[in-house]
């Protein structure tokens, strides 16, 4: 085998890796599935905003050696997961905007020191959704892109 071939297959393997990982936790994030119960909203975003990095990594990765191989079908599949867990980032970001007067309001007669810690929580979850949905999107349109542009 070459080493060209050896090195594809590290960074499929790298890549598998990490969107196997990031895709069971983003799953496992919403279970069990309770829309409409702000204490379930608040705990499943904070918790999806600190574990989707992991399938932004591997989708990033996968699409590097998607790229590096000129492989078109994995390009397009890329293109298509990135846009879908983009589109949950979002639409997360949606519910967590709902539920801020009602957390913020139970926050508030726990105390100045909870109050504080769950500003920070809405915050960071606020920023790294946003980042992460960007960024999911930006790989996305630019798998797609390289698979119309390999044919």
């Amino acid at each position: 085998m070459s080493r060209a071939r050896s090195l594809v297959g590290v960074g499929w393997a790298l890549a598998a890796t990490l969107l196997v990982s990031g895709l069971g936790s983003i799953a496992t994030t919403f279970y069990p599935f309770r829309l409409g119960n702000p204490d379930w909203e608040f705990g499943t975003v904070g918790e999806l905003a600190a574990t989707v990095s992991l399938a932004v990594m591997g989708l990033t990765a996968a699409l590097a050696v998607s790229l590096y191989d000129r492989r078109r079908v994995p390009m397009i599949l890329i293109g298509l997961v990135a846009l879908g867990i983009g589109a949950i980032g979002f639409l997360s970001l949606g519910v967590l905007a709902m539920d801020v007067p009602i957390v913020l309001n139970a926050a508030s007669n726990s105390g100045p020191e909870f109050a504080r810690s769950v500003k920070v929580v809405l915050v960071k979850s606020a920023v790294l959704l946003t980042l992460f949905s960007v960024g999911l999107f930006t790989v996305g349109l630019g798998a797609i892109r390289s698979y119309q542009r390999s044919r």
